[in-house]
């Protein structure tokens, strides 16, 4: 599906509403269509590119402008204490942060930011795209991880007892004045696995970052997405142009290099 940054709605000759990334496909997609309330339709917004395709960067090196952006995103969603940059923007970070980046070249790609810190002992990942950011927990090492020993390995309650330490899901803040993400945990977190705190609701609907969270497990690797669609559009922006372009320049300078 093409994403457009332009908010508008086009209206058939029946009246029902067609959102622009879907006009010219084969199935064009009325805006309350059930597939925007999918985890999978949610999914689509970070398209995670391949790890061949990321450049390591050093964190001062990232744009001053994308760097608040990740700030600002990350306070909203992690607790302070695990949250690994200053609030300040500088280009040093409170702690360690393993930054990778991935520069889209074409319409279909996304421009992807990954974190990457140490917290409880633990690996954590917060890969970003313009419209979502994603909380990525390895399963395996969480299991060998002393600091949640009280917990039976491989369970449900030390994946809970590591999220609840590290997000916020309950609370409020200046843009929310009151959020409580429940999330129907299974019994197990195996491969395949996914749920949402909201799955009935459409994610075009979205105007609140805590109103909708996704959650799935893919290759041992427990995931937490929620979503950055601006509260005045009616779909999400175009994830191939988040990055200005001298930034963009710049990482595929050194991505042909490698």
């Amino acid at each position: 599906m093409t994403r457009t940054s332009q908010t508008i709605v086009i209206v058939t000759a029946l009246g029902a509403p067609i959102l622009p990334s879907a006009v010219g496909a084969a199935e064009p997609r009325r805006v309350d269509d059930a597939h925007f309330a999918t985890v999978e339709y949610g999914r689509s917004q970070l398209k995670d590119q391949p790890d061949a395709t990321a450049v390591l960067i050093p964190f001062a090196r990232l744009d001053a402008r994308l760097r608040a952006q990740m700030y600002n995103t990350l306070a909203f969603i992690l607790t302070e204490d695990a949250h690994p940059q200053g609030a300040d923007n500088t280009d040093q970070p409170r702690m360690p942060i393993v930054v990778r980046v991935r520069a889209a070249r074409d319409p279909d790609d996304d421009d992807v930011i990954e974190y990457e810190w140490t917290y409880n002992d633990q690996t954590i990942r917060a890969i970003a795209s313009r419209n979502a950011v994603r909380i990525d927990i390895g399963l395996a090492e969480l299991d060998r991880n002393p600091r949640f020993s009280a917990y039976p390995p491989a369970s449900t309650a030390r994946a809970r007892a590591l999220v609840e330490s590290l997000m916020q899901l309950r609370g409020a803040n200046a843009y929310e004045p009151g959020f409580d993400v429940r999330l129907p945990w299974p019994d197990v977190l195996r491969d395949g696995v996914q749920f949402s705190s909201n799955p009935e609701l459409n994610l075009h609907r979205l105007t609140r970052l805590h109103e909708r969270v996704d959650v799935f497990v893919k290759g041992g690797v427990l995931s937490l997405q929620f979503y950055k669609k601006p509260a005045q559009l009616m779909q999400f922006q175009d994830g191939s142009q988040w990055f200005a372009p001298e930034f963009r320049a710049a990482i595929w300078e050194d991505s042909a290099k490698d």
